[in-house]
């Protein structure tokens, strides 16, 4: 009897690990349209400021919503000042379409390729 209760409520944690086990690995965030909205934003900020390159990572830790870009650009690219560089960040968020409280926005600038 004690067997089969167990087998029978190990249903509930095996399904609640299977939902958040991508959360604690900061796997890749399950909603497409966040992830499809940043990319959209970053092909057009990447044109508006002859951007070379970008790589993102958006993950989501309980409320929190993690999105790190690292952008590689040329020397003589026009991200120089930090108002400008604040404007990028806010057209980013802008377009993550998340609350401000929710999201952890990292920004990378650089023109080393390594980096980048």
């Amino acid at each position: 009897m004690v067997v089969l209760l167990s087998l029978l409520l190990m249903y509930l944690p095996i399904g609640v690990l299977r939902e958040n086990v991508p959360e604690v690995l900061l796997m890749t965030s399950s909603d497409a349209s966040l992830v499809q909205r940043v990319r959209d934003e970053m092909g057009r900020i990447a044109q508006d400021y002859a951007i070379i390159h970008f790589t993102h990572h958006i993950a989501k830790v309980g409320q929190m919503n993690f999105l790190e870009l690292n952008i590689l650009v040329d020397p003589a690219c026009n991200l120089q000042t930090i108002e400008i560089q604040d404007r990028l960040r806010e057209r980013i968020w802008r377009a993550s379409g998340l609350p401000l409280d929710s999201v952890w926005l990292t920004v990378n600038i650089t023109a080393d390729p390594r980096w980048g």
